[in-house]
């Protein structure tokens, strides 16, 4: 643990106490910070998919430098690079962990899936394509 003693020198205090709002300010992340600098976050890695009752789970590996994470599916494949043609599941807020609960997803339907990390310089590129099948079927209502 290190102690500063101001007593004798304020000096010291003052150009510790810029350093640490410099740093905290330019988020380098030397302080837990991150999220930011110059240039978007790399796209995450390992994009997983698994199919339930409730949904489709999609996992990922974090990337570095990331705020969070957008998570886009479509029934038709995605094309490399370009999102337009799928819908954004996670609604306007960034995911902040590393998995998402895809509870839209409707039984007997397959889906493609890409994510994409984000941070304040911008959205990386997504992951590579991933395909899941909802293999439910709708359970029958009661007999009449």
């Amino acid at each position: 643990m290190f102690v500063l003693d101001t007593s004798r020198d304020s000096s010291l205090l003052v150009v510790c106490t810029s350093l640490l709002l410099f740093f905290s300010l330019t988020g380098c992340g030397i302080f837990g910070g991150g999220g930011g600098g110059d240039d978007p976050p790399g796209p995450p890695d390992n994009l997983q998919l698994s199919s339930s009752q409730s949904g489709v789970e999609v996992v990922w590996q974090a990337s570095s430098d990331a705020s969070g994470y957008n998570v886009y599916r479509s029934e038709e494949s995605i094309p490399e690079g370009d999102l337009s043609s799928a819908t954004r599941v996670n609604g306007e807020s960034l995911v902040d962990g590393t998995s998402f609960l895809d509870d839209g997803a409707e039984n007997t339907t397959a889906y493609f899936y890409r994510v994409t990390a984000e941070n304040d310089a911008g959205e990386s590129d997504p992951t590579p394509e991933s395909e899941v099948q909802m293999p439910f079927p709708e359970t029958p209502g009661p007999p009449e």
